[in-house]
């Protein structure tokens, strides 16, 4: 067998399956807000669900008005389509929020805004936060509390982000890391017992056949050890440069006593 066709199959599968491993980091799954989202004592918080981006966001700041006043979201939403019908696809933002506070007797807070959004399931979702008054302090320190160290976390494989709440994240590069290593390993061992049944063998053939077999699980563990440092590069760029927002954190999964979203 040719070495140099060989790695260069080798390093091209090992490219592709490291691509791939790694983008997997960065694929869009359902957010969990989507499956609902619990009282909280740091902010208010609103999740919509429509059929276009628009719609959503009006949906989601219903919601979050709708925690704010304690009262139930569905009871606005249907004094909302039973005024203004059609006609309502095409109000304005600022006649949106006017509406929701001559209707709710409170209002949207300025800082009110649409954090997140998602399209899956034929649907178009929308979240959305502001901060509970009086909470920003505590915010702070909680925050930086809870993300302290978190460069140097960066250079262990997984931690910085389970430390940023990103598992699917964290997840993909300590497999990345971890197969990486076991391939390397275990083809190298396989490699050099080929190369010991070569020195061993009587026949020409035999010699062949096992330096063969020492080249492709040669290659196969320069493929690995790829695949491994890949990942942990590509790990610490992540951990150095993505932020993210304190609501992140703060806000919980979804537990005992959620709100399902509006739809809208």
């Amino acid at each position: 067998m040719d070495p140099k066709g060989t790695l260069h199959k080798m390093s091209r599968s090992a490219g592709l399956f490291a691509i791939v491993a790694l983008s997997f980091a960065g694929c869009a799954s359902a957010p969990r807000w989507t499956g609902g989202i619990s009282q909280n004592a740091y902010y208010y918080q609103g999740v919509g669900q429509a059929s276009t981006p628009e719609k959503a966001s009006r949906s989601a700041i219903m919601g979050l008005v709708a925690d704010i006043n304690g009262i139930e979201v569905e009871e606005v939403a249907e004094d909302y389509r039973r005024e203004h019908g059609p006609a309502s696809e095409t109000l304005l933002d600022e006649d949106f929020r006017l509406w929701i506070k001559t209707r709710s007797e409170g209002r949207v807070p300025p800082d009110t805004k649409v954090v997140d959004r998602w399209s899956g399931r034929g649907q178009e979702w929308a979240y959305a936060v502001v901060e509970r008054p009086g909470a920003k302090k505590e915010i702070d320190r909680f925050f930086r509390d809870h993300m302290a160290g978190f460069v140097a976390h960066s250079f262990v494989p997984g931690w910085a982000q389970f430390q940023q709440r990103r598992n699917r994240a964290a997840w993909t590069y300590i497999t990345g890391v971890g197969v990486g290593l076991v391939a390397g390993v275990t083809s190298g061992i396989l490699s050099n017992d080929r190369v010991e049944r070569r020195d061993r063998a009587r026949r020409q053939e035999m010699r062949d056949y096992y330096d063969d077999q020492a080249n492709q699980y040669y290659w196969l563990s320069v493929a690995g050890y790829t695949l491994s440092a890949l990942s942990y590069v590509v790990n610490i760029l992540d951990g150095q440069t993505i932020r993210v927002e304190p609501y992140q954190i703060l806000t919980s999964k979804p537990g005992h006593g959620v709100r399902v979203s509006l739809a809208f």
